[in-house]
């Protein structure tokens, strides 16, 4: 699929419009990768999404549009020069998308500069325990959580997944420990919107 075909600017602005929509409902989802990016619409048929829209989409053209949309966002956050007029029409409707969503810029400065392994996805189910000798009987409730990780780094590349176990307190904890880390990383962004 060529990832660049031409468009009109109109036709441009829409899909950049309605990726932007999309991404921050979280029917497209983006895998940023040191050197590249992947989309992937989870549990989602993207071809429907699009009819739903409008039916006269070209899903392999909005799919080429916003390949370009990610790759010159990725420059435009980490300032890799390009070859390109930075005051072109394109350039400026991404600018524009990258001030309305700060969720793309966080996720390409943390996830395209990362030698750490990145957060992939997220599942869990409810787990009961029941007694051997009468297995009507339940002991204990608790949580199996599937965390997926993903490392880019070419030691270490592919995805991992961790198992783990978690009794009630133990989530109470955990959520209570991340809320802290997100509010701490809330108000160090404050301060330095206001340094800025």
């Amino acid at each position: 699929m060529e990832k660049n075909k031409e468009v009109n600017i109109e036709t441009f602005k829409r899909y950049a419009e309605i990726f932007i929509d999309l991404y921050i409902k979280n029917i497209i989802i983006v895998k940023w990768f040191s050197e590249g990016v992947r989309i992937e619409a989870h549990d989602y048929n993207l071809k429907k999404e699009l009819e739903a829209i409008d039916d006269k989409i070209n899903l392999d053209d909005f799919i080429g549009q916003v390949f370009y949309i990610l790759n010159e966002a990725r420059r435009i956050v980490l300032k890799n020069d390009g070859t390109y007029d930075y005051d072109s029409e394109k350039i400026i409707i991404i600018k524009e998308i990258l001030q309305r969503c700060p969720q793309l810029i966080d996720d390409i400065k943390v996830k395209c500069t990362s030698k750490q392994n990145l957060f992939d996805n997220f599942d869990y189910e409810i787990l009961t325990k029941r007694n051997k000798n009468d297995i009507n009987e339940i002991l204990t409730y608790s949580i199996l959580i599937n965390l997926e990780l993903f490392n880019d780094d070419s030691k270490n590349k592919g995805n991992h997944k961790i198992l783990f176990e978690l009794a009630e307190t133990d989530v109470e904890n955990m959520i209570k420990v991340l809320q802290e880390a997100l509010e701490k990383l809330q108000i160090l962004k404050k301060i330095e919107e206001k340094d800025v």
